[in-house]
């Protein structure tokens, strides 16, 4: 097949692009500049675009294909490593992120800041973040403090 060169929109002042040789079934990304100008060179199998000076990127890995995610920075030094299975965007200086059925926060240094323990979680608003343990719902304060309790 072609080789194809496609972008998205700027976001922070940077756009995700793709190369791809075999129709779009062999992509992978990157991030340009402004002026095309290659800064994060098209090395990921999935990208989202830069919040917050971070985005998050997954590679593929190990025989049976999984996806892994972190975060780079815009030089595109990885910041959260990726060895997640799942990433959400920062919110108020932190994410949420998954590994095998189980969120912890990371901050934007990659540092968990709030350990493994909850089976579902939203990301912070106002300074609380909603999860669920043990089948019930409650309310974490950014230092991982129950701050309404499970009920």
């Amino acid at each position: 097949g072609k080789s194809r060169l496609v972008n998205r929109g700027l976001k922070e002042g940077l756009a995700a692009y793709y190369v791809s040789e075999n129709y779009g079934y062999d992509k992978k990304w990157g991030f340009r500049d402004a002026k095309g100008n290659i800064v994060v060179p098209a090395k990921y199998k999935e990208v989202d675009d830069f919040s917050n000076g971070l985005a998050a990127v997954a590679t593929v890995s190990g025989a049976d294909n999984v996806m892994k995610w972190g975060f780079i920075d815009k030089t595109g030094k990885v910041v959260v490593p990726l060895e997640y299975d799942y990433v959400d965007e920062f919110r108020e200086g932190l994410a949420f992120v998954e590994k095998k059925g189980k969120y912890s926060f990371v901050d934007m240094t990659g540092k968990v800041v709030i350990p493994v323990e909850y089976a579902v979680v939203d990301g912070f608003i106002e300074g609380l973040a909603k999860v669920k343990k043990n089948g019930k719902w409650g309310f974490i304060d950014k230092t991982g403090n129950v701050v309404i309790s499970h009920e």
